[in-house]
């Protein structure tokens, strides 16, 4: 039993190695029957997406440095309040500009 699927293996490697058999299928398939990977995904979507996502992830990951920066060397007070409330709505409009712009992207295509 074990000989057979030994002696299978050779053989589909030899098969896969030569690339007959790879080259049989790809003949098969006529250049109307062929399709782009664009046709099935779409890369421009993709890319914008991940863009705007490393860009609020981005935002999201300087805006907590911050914050920890200033809580450990400022004393509490109005002024480090005021700093770290600055910094949270600079993130927030940071965000919705960056959903905006995607949303703007998308209805434009």
């Amino acid at each position: 039993m074990a000989n057979m699927a030994l002696l299978w293996l050779l053989r589909l490697s030899a098969t896969l190695w030569t690339g007959s058999g790879v080259l049989r299928v790809t003949e098969a398939v006529s250049e109307a029957q062929r399709h782009r990977i664009e046709d099935w995904i779409h890369l421009e979507a993709i890319q914008l997406l991940v863009y705007h996502a490393s860009a609020v992830i981005t935002t999201l990951v300087l805006s907590a440095l911050v914050v920890f920066v200033i809580q450990r060397l400022m004393r509490e007070g109005p002024v480090r309040r005021l700093i770290i409330l600055i910094d949270e709505i600079f993130v927030a409009l940071l965000i919705v500009f960056f959903v905006g712009e995607a949303v703007f992207s998308f209805w434009r295509k």
